[in-house]
């Protein structure tokens, strides 16, 4: 065997063997770093690696504290990313949404030879701060969220995600390990204005008078700390009852029981049967729409003109543009977008002749803010008589002649209506020739006369302009 080949051989081997040991390597997270690292050491079952100096904030983040896992950070890096590929992948990945809008400053330099790689559409640079900007964990929570569904009556307007994206936000430094207060990322409690940017009633509970352990009470027993992480930023709002009894903890104030039932909605969720409204209903940022709803017969039969309203100030149904659905109680639907109001439609509900059948339209929508609104009205459509016709006048023409072929003149030719009402008649001229009109639009009947003769045939109907209507006289 000749040398090249044994050395091609040989390096080949070195190759793949090389390549297998970086594939085992690349298998377990901890291998040379902390999983993940939490001491600003190197290497060990709980160092950094070197690519940066610091192990930062790994400890708050992780999965224990805050129910985060590596890829919420480091989306597409390891083990999905290469070994030696000499690159730290910032990615964001937050309750399963793409990091799109959400941004990483990283250092000015990193260990020699390594680069920051900005993953799954999130945006890396350069400038020393190692903040974080428009992370949902650091967004205050009025957007981003993984909500679906709602309050309003119709199915399909429910079927909205949260409509809007994570607030704008700056965490902290990567190594700024100071503990952050309820008042960091949001308002203690959110005290926001009413649609800004969504619905909000914190402003009446907070303060002094309400505690936010009586209505998020799977996240926080004491409302100063976060009593289940699983239920902090994690892409829903959590409203839950307090169920304990009075006093739940030493700054409780509220005797009674707190009780309530919630439905999320983009517009503002819904409490029902509240035990501190007496059991009644609330829309969170009392802002519940209606509508004006009014009809008017069309013109054909089983026809409605449908029309909804809002109020001269607009407060009734909120601001434009609008998201909406008829339903007009016969099993069909209409839906549709409206940059203003009156919203109109026109609907054909089935022939129920000779009886009128009443329906009940429901209309449903949502305003600019998607504040959800509903109205319902009884309609009877009825049957329209259609209308009268119009008299159409017609002309008969026509030649009457002797069996011998001579023309026959001075025949009376008679116009009748089906009816054998008599209407008026004329004389065949020297050529047997006659010409006879009506007003009249239903079936008539021509008949010839002439004392002592006989005509075939003895007489033909006629309906619109007829030429060409000829008889035969004997003798």
């Amino acid at each position: 065997m000749k040398l090249r080949t044994v050395v091609l051989i040989l390096i080949m081997n070195f190759i793949l063997v090389s390549y297998g040991y970086a594939q085992a390597v690349q298998c377990s997270c901890d291998s040379c770093h902390g999983n993940p690292p939490t001491v600003d050491t190197l290497g060990g079952p709980e160092g950094i690696w070197g690519v940066g100096p610091t192990a930062g904030a790994h400890t708050h983040f992780t999965k224990i504290k805050q129910n985060l896992t590596c890829d919420a950070c480091h989306f597409g890096g390891m083990p999905d990313s290469p070994l030696i590929d000499k690159k730290l992948q910032i990615g964001f990945y937050i309750n399963g949404k793409s990091g799109a809008g959400m941004a990483y400053d990283g250092l000015v330099s990193i260990k020699p030879g390594f680069t920051y790689e900005a993953t799954n559409g999130s945006k890396v640079t350069q400038n020393g701060t190692m903040k974080c900007s428009n992370v949902y964990c650091h967004g205050g929570g009025t957007g981003g969220t993984n909500h679906v569904g709602g309050t309003s009556k119709s199915i399909t307007l429910n079927k909205i995600n949260d409509p809007r994206s994570v607030a704008p936000s700056i965490s902290p430094a990567w190594n700024d390990l100071i503990p952050l207060g309820c008042d960091y990322c949001h308002g203690y409690p959110p005290k926001y204005s009413q649609d800004d940017p969504k619905s909000n009633t914190h402003w009446m509970h907070g303060g002094a008078m309400s505690r936010c352990y009586w209505c998020h009470y799977k996240t926080t027993r004491d409302g100063k700390t976060i009593y289940d992480v699983t239920k902090h930023h994690n892409g829903i709002y959590e409203v839950d009852p307090d169920p304990r009894p009075y006093p739940r903890q030493p700054d409780d104030w509220h005797s009674g029981p707190i009780s309530f039932t919630y439905t999320y909605d983009a517009g503002g969720g819904r409490c029902d049967n509240v035990a501190c409204h007496s059991g009644f209903s609330k829309t969170w940022g009392n802002q519940g729409r209606s509508v004006y709803l009014s009809s008017t017969q069309g013109t054909v039969s089983y026809q409605m003109n449908l029309i909804a309203s809002n109020n001269a100030g607009g407060t009734l149904m909120g601001s434009a543009p609008y998201t909406y659905e008829w339903d007009f109680g016969d099993g069909m639907v209409e839906a549709g977008t409206a940059g203003t109001t009156p919203i109109t439609v026109t609907h054909t509900y089935p022939n129920t002749y000779p009886i009128n059948v009443t329906y009940m339209v429901t209309f449903n929508f949502r305003d600019s803010k998607h504040h959800p609104g509903s109205g319902t009205m009884q309609v009877t459509p009825k049957y329209v008589a259609p209308p009268a016709p119009v008299p159409v006048p017609f002309t008969v023409k026509g030649n009457i002649k002797h069996a011998a072929g001579q023309p026959f003149s001075g025949v009376t030719v008679q116009l009748y209506k089906k009816t054998g009402e008599y209407i008026r008649s004329r004389i065949t001229d020297s050529n047997g020739n006659y010409e006879i009109s009506t007003n009249e639009t239903s079936t008539h009947v021509i008949v010839p006369a002439k004392s002592g003769s006989t005509f075939v045939p003895i007489s033909v109907e006629v309906s619109t302009n007829t030429n060409d209507v000829n008889f035969i006289g004997t003798p």
